[in-house]
């Protein structure tokens, strides 16, 4: 029998392949990659397994090469799929088969907000106001509940104080993607927040600058050692710095792990670039080349 499992990328919340895996002997499972056999006994699928009468073949990433060779009309083929798109490609190869379809992509806010509590051992108004925040994103959700997981006790405002809000563009956002910093949002979503503040150009200039130094402030001291990923949480308790006043652990965290991909001389140069910047919509005009360079200092 084939299933064919559609399921979000990462799904660690509710993943229908621990389920099947319980029905079967350890030694009875085996996974195939894109390559098909590449790597794999499939030969053994020919037979029934030591411990069982079937096979669980699971296959992470749709219908592999030489899918035939799985014995498909034998075993038990799991067969993954990220995408619906995917999914209805696949449809056409599986015709002459019996399959059926499992569709596990979208996680219901119960299911989510249950394995909230229970991961961070909290009450379900804490995990709601968790689920909210990232407005139910199955991504997003697993990467809050890892960062607050080492927190003995997780409040509303410790959710408010680490995790950004999801679908809300920010100024500092945006000024990480003119650097190449910050890829949690797009080119458009970043011309869209421009645009939307057109006539707020004064106020784009002072935030963008504001930000740019905090970079450059956090990569300063990074160059001469001063701060590190170790030293952090303690650095931002006792610093005298201004910079970093209204400056939150995680946005710290953030700007200190894209040290190795953004270099001090480009946040300079940006800045330099910003602080050069004519108010009005020739102002936005000139803020707008620099989010299309996106961290390009040619395109500048």
């Amino acid at each position: 029998m084939i299933y064919a499992v559609l399921e979000q990328d990462g799904n660690v919340i509710n993943p229908v392949e621990k389920e099947f895996v319980s029905k079967f002997h350890k030694s009875a499972v085996k996974r195939v990659g894109k390559d098909g056999c590449a790597g794999a006994d499939v030969s053994v699928l020919k037979h029934p397994p030591l411990f069982g009468n079937r096979w669980l073949v699971i296959c992470d990433s749709g219908i592999p090469k030489k899918f035939e060779q799985l014995q498909p009309d034998d075993n038990c083929i799991f067969l993954r799929f990220r995408s619906k798109d995917n999914l209805k490609k696949a449809l056409a190869v599986l015709e002459n088969y019996e399959f059926k379809i499992v569709d596990n992509y979208t996680i219901s806010a119960e299911v989510m907000c249950n394995w909230i509590s229970a991961k961070l051992n909290v009450g379900p108004k804490v995990a709601k106001h968790l689920y909210n925040r990232v407005h139910g994103s199955q991504k997003y959700v697993v990467e809050a509940v890892d960062r607050l997981s080492v927190l003995n006790n997780v409040t509303m405002k410790a959710i408010d104080d680490l995790v950004d809000e999801l679908g809300t563009v920010t100024v500092a956002q945006v000024a990480g993607y003119c650097i190449g910093a910050d890829t949690r949002i797009t080119e458009t979503e970043a011309l869209n927040f421009i645009y939307q503040f057109r006539y707020a150009s004064k106020w784009l200039k002072k935030s963008m600058i504001a930000t740019l130094e905090l970079y450059y402030a956090v990569y300063s001291l990074m160059d001469n050692g001063t701060l590190t990923l170790q030293n952090f949480r303690e650095f931002l308790k006792t610093t005298d710095d201004k910079n970093f006043k209204l400056c939150s652990e995680y946005r710290l965290r953030k700007m200190i792990e894209s040290h190795d991909v953004v270099s001090t001389e480009l946040i300079y140069y940006t800045l330099l670039n910003v602080r050069c910047m004519p108010i009005g919509l020739d102002g936005i005009r000139f803020l707008i080349g620099i989010i299309k360079a996106g961290g390009n200092r040619e395109c500048l």
